[in-house]
């Protein structure tokens, strides 16, 4: 079957336009009207108001007499801040987060000694021929008060004098005992509080510490100006008991998996002594071998097992072999009930340990922190994700949540990752199926806003999911939630690689299950790309159907031409042509604005573009737009959509034209830096995949 997998070489072409600025950016937001004096006056103002601020905070509070300054930029400094720092000396840039100061205005971090403040206080007052230039950069300048990083911390009364915070802290080097860690806390322990130092995990240039000590000092703790925010400690998601267990007359396929080429790995609650699929399990690995394992995680660990192995259960039908075999890691245990244990920063650096230098390829996680995506922040848990899909080339699927029912249905951390695929929950099987009321549901943070990105069936209280459950003999589980429906996507991907063969990418995979996946006429918000059909359906294709794919990796510098296929002389009349996009982009967590560092433009160029000699920057037709699936998210504008549309790995779209005028057809696919700084940077590659099919239209005739 792997023959129906068809690969086109693209034409790799230099592109003249790599050092101009992307051909859909967002028109910008007009600055408010006012002289260049009053925008000065304003800022003299806001300057003398920053250094009585400063002077009144305690000297612990500023290692290295550093404070760290908030700068509200307007729209258009949000792709460099170079030009401020240079009126900075010193000035460290620490990331940014989106304003509220206005739409698409951003708030930039940035660590400046105390002497500087002053300093720049008398250039603005004397002027010099570069302040206009420095002047139109701001919205405001200040800094950061106690109120502002401290996040919603729930119901007080669930911290009765003494609890765990966690403290996301700006740091300059990349290492986990960077500057300002030890004068944190020093700080912290004079304000009442003790540093969890064992458990502090590094993400990037934000260090993620916990803290105990009395709610009623956080105001004191927060002074401390590297401090990023404070929130309560992220609990991990619970198991949720199952429905039913019962003894079945089923007989496990005792052959070998289909093949034991793929390497698989499951992160779960751990598998029971006895149970009757050892010889489909390569290794079991505990994260701690003394601990206990966690009541119900054995149970939902060979549940989550069985999903990926077999899919849900049908008793009436022949169980088949799995498609591959599977490695299963213990990642939460007994210690996880523990309140002094912070679990975890423990089982995500576990995570990130057994996942780097290229041990696995297809990943299943469906335990992870009980929180939900935020616009602004980016969790640790999904930075990390990213980083790792990204940099060892991985297919992880992660479980969205089963939030769907509560006030926040939100897709939960790490599902808004934008190299990761986010599994929600489809109820039944068959034609008619909706959203599962339990699965978690859309819009993600900006750029990923189609979350989750497909669903499958996970189960309903009708219509169950099947799975093992441990007992004498064989006994089966009647379960419901996306944490089943993330391993039997994850099957399916498995299943492409089995039957499509090794030139088969996970960034293939990921694009011929979008390409295939249907929404049922459900929401975007509630379905994603829509639930994919089996992986051997796809292998084989539609009838009538055209394929070709492209695959491989962008450098700066260089474009790429990827040709439609051309149908056959017969193949007359109108034909939709569909093409579905993914690529990989390197993450900032502490810099959420241009989260994405690296962008992959794709441009459909028809044949009249072509013969025309239209410049391919700016194509008449906008294949990819964002009524297709691209759905906006909160708080976003029109004049935004370019720009996110941009930046997001994954882009779908279709449109019909006649069979004539398919021949010459391409797409163009260019590269674009987030940051100027970054733009001109050789030899990092960025991994992409294009499906393209071409079929005849059904006029009704």
């Amino acid at each position: 079957m792997s023959k129906r997998i068809l690969f086109a070489q693209p034409r790799i072409l230099a592109d003249a336009s790599v050092d101009r600025k992307p051909s859909r950016q967002p028109r910008h937001t007009p600055r408010k009207a006012g002289s260049s004096g009053e925008t000065q006056k304003s800022l003299i103002q806001q300057l003398e108001a920053l250094e009585q601020a400063i002077a009144k905070l305690p000297t612990g509070a500023c290692p290295g007499d550093y404070v760290v300054l908030v700068l509200v930029l307007h729209p258009e400094e949000s792709g460099s801040i170079d030009f401020p720092v240079q009126w900075l000396p010193g000035a460290r840039i620490l990331g940014s987060r989106p304003s509220r100061k206005g739409p698409g205005t951003i708030n930039c971090y940035m660590a400046v000694q105390k002497q500087y403040i002053a300093a720049l206080a008398e250039k603005v007052r004397n002027g010099t021929p570069d302040l206009d230039r420095f002047l139109a950069c701001f919205v405001s300048i200040n800094l950061l008060g106690p109120e502002h990083r401290l996040k919603k911390l729930g119901n007080v009364q669930n911290y009765p004098g003494d609890e765990h915070f966690e403290i996301a802290l700006h740091i300059f080097s990349d290492g986990p005992e960077g500057f300002p860690l030890e004068a944190f806390c020093a700080y912290a322990q004079e304000v009442g509080f003790r540093v969890k130092r064992e458990h502090r995990f590094l993400t990037q240039q934000l260090l993620f510490v916990p803290v105990r000590g009395p709610l009623e000092k956080l105001p004191d703790l927060a002074r401390f100006t590297f401090i990023r925010q404070i929130q309560e400690v992220p609990r991990m998601r619970p198991f949720i008991s199952r429905r039913q267990v019962v003894h079945k007359e089923l007989q496990l396929p005792l052959g070998e998996p289909l093949s034991q080429a793929p390497r698989v790995a499951i992160f779960d609650g751990g598998l029971p002594e006895a149970h009757p699929i050892d010889h489909f399990i390569t290794q079991y690995v505990p994260l701690n071998p003394d601990a206990e394992t966690m009541p119900g995680g054995e149970e939902h660990g060979l549940g989550v097992t069985s999903a990926f192995l077999f899919g849900p259960l049908q008793p009436a039908e022949e169980i088949k072999r799995p498609y591959a075999p599977v490695a299963v890691f213990r990642l939460v245990d007994s210690n996880c009930e523990k309140a002094d244990d912070l679990h975890m920063y423990q089982s995500l650096e576990y995570i990130r340990q057994i996942l780097t230098g290229g041990g696995f390829e297809f990943v299943n996680i469906s335990v992870a922190p009980q929180i939900s995506a935020e616009d602004h922040d980016v969790h640790a848990w999904t930075t990390v994700l990213d980083e790792l899909a990204c940099k060892e080339g991985l297919f992880i699927t992660v479980a969205g949540g089963n939030n769907g029912s509560l006030s926040n249905p939100r897709i939960e951390v790490p599902g808004d990752g934008v190299n990761i695929v986010s599994v929600g929950a489809a109820d039944r099987q068959g034609q008619g199926w909706k959203r599962a009321p339990y699965a978690a549901q859309g819009p993600d943070r900006s750029p990923a806003l189609v979350k989750p990105d497909m669903v499958v069936f996970g189960g309903s209280d009708k219509d169950p999911f099947r799975v093992l459950a441990p007992g004498e003999g064989l006994c089966i589980a009647t379960e419901t939630g996306t944490s089943f429906a993330a391993p039997y996507l994850l099957r399916h991907a498995v299943g492409l690689r089995v039957l499509g063969g090794e030139a088969v990418s996970v960034l293939t995979i990921r694009a011929l299950l979008i390409h295939y996946a249907d929404r049922g006429g459900n929401r975007v918000f509630d379905v994603g790309w829509g639930c994919p059909p089996p992986p051997e359906v796809i292998i084989a294709g539609f009838p009538g159907e055209i394929r070709l794919i492209y695959q491989g990796k962008a450098a700066p510098g260089y474009k790429i031409q990827a040709d439609v296929p051309v149908p056959d002389a017969d193949f007359q009349g109108p034909v939709r042509i569909e093409g579905t996009f993914c690529y990989m982009s390197p993450v900032s967590h502490h810099d959420p604005v241009a989260y994405t560092k690296t962008a992959l433009d794709i441009d459909f160029i028809s044949c009249e573009d072509v013969a025309s000699g239209r410049d391919s920057r700016f194509p008449v037709l906008e294949f990819f737009d964002m009524a297709d699936g691209n759905a906006p998210g909160r708080g976003l504008t029109r004049d935004q959509y370019p720009e996110i549309l941009l930046k997001a790995t994954v882009k779908s779209g279709e449109h019909i034209l006649d069979a004539r005028d398919v021949a010459g057809a391409y797409f163009e696919i260019r590269r674009v830096d987030s940051s100027d700084k970054n733009r001109h940077q050789r030899g990092h590659e960025i991994a992409y995949s294009l499906v393209i099919t071409v079929t005849k239209e059904n006029t009704g005739v």
